[in-house]
């Protein structure tokens, strides 16, 4: 699967936004509108989808100020997800689980 990486990444307001939520450069010029489903469409119409790798979750720093003070601090994830870029060799959002070289498909955007 050849993997093209974002290079710039423009979010939209969800004010300004219909049914497009960001606009995206890709490393080779190309230019995506994305979906809040994980796809996006280059100008020429071809569709591309979203790659990411499941990583090893980054506690936070011991003890900070701001978690302590907080009443129900967030428990820290196990795994998070490192964006990767976009690709048209699938037919959905992908990403590689914890541990493998693999693919699959993405239920998480």
């Amino acid at each position: 699967m050849k993997i093209l990486k974002e290079k710039k990444f423009y979010g939209f307001r969800w004010q300004d936004a219909d049914e497009h939520i960001a606009f995206v450069f890709l490393e080779d010029g190309t230019w995506l509108l994305v979906h809040e489903d994980g796809s996006a469409v280059a100008p020429d119409g071809t569709k591309y989808f979203h790659v990411a790798r499941e990583v090893q979750g980054q506690p936070l720093s011991p003890d900070p100020a701001w978690l302590t003070d907080d009443p129900d601090p967030q428990p820290i994830p196990d795994t998070v997800y490192e964006d990767l870029g976009w690709t048209v060799d699938a037919t959905a959002p992908m990403y590689f689980p914890l541990g493998s070289d693999e693919a699959v498909e993405s239920i998480i955007l």
